[in-house]
């Protein structure tokens, strides 16, 4: 009964389909983020500290964050990141955003990123969403590197309003994150 909408007897509303489904966030700041002028083909995993969904209890959160493709359900999957990063305002210059997925996270599922010119930019958010073909058990992993003018580490924020220059409520860590669901 996937998809109906409306109303039957005492039953109304939309009905969702029970796909596997998972909602990460940060909840703390993240800092030594790789800069890639120390190593053009290094990269740092996104910790995720926290889920809001897990419906099959396959997300794995803390330094190693990922989330395993349940048993059974292989096929299409969307992805969504958002990932917000950044150093100081004279410093930061830009960011890669990467997905990656298969077995030990191996293969690249996509990316985002930006280069700032002008070096007026503390923070920026990137955003990825994809739609990938994924097996069973593979591994689904978000990973980033950074520039900067000092080649210095850059931060992964759980919010907008969070770190150095602090004004406004930080509690709603929801400036990094990370979901995804299987499409039926």
């Amino acid at each position: 009964m996937s998809g109906i909408v409306g109303s039957a007897g005492s039953k109304s509303g939309i009905v969702m389909p029970k796909v596997p489904t998972f909602f990460a966030y940060k909840n703390a700041y993240q800092g030594s983020i790789h800069e890639q002028n120390t190593s053009g083909s290094g990269y740092s995993i996104v910790a995720f500290e926290s889920t809001t969904i897990d419906s099959h209890s396959k997300f794995t959160t803390g330094a190693s964050s990922k989330y395993t493709i349940p048993a059974g359900h292989g096929g299409y999957w969307q992805f969504h990141v958002g990932v917000l990063v950044g150093s100081s305002d004279s410093d930061f210059k830009g960011y890669q955003l990467m997905l990656y997925g298969g077995s030990s996270a191996a293969t690249f599922l996509g990316e985002d990123g930006s280069r700032y010119a002008g070096n007026d930019i503390g923070k920026a958010r990137g955003n990825l969403t994809c739609i990938a073909n994924v097996a069973a058990g593979d591994e689904i992993q978000v990973r980033i590197q950074t520039n900067t003018v000092s080649n210095n580490d850059s931060t992964v924020w759980q919010s907008v309003y969070s770190g150095i220059g602090s004004h406004m409520n930080a509690a709603h860590n929801r400036g990094s994150i990370f979901s995804g669901f299987k499409l039926e």
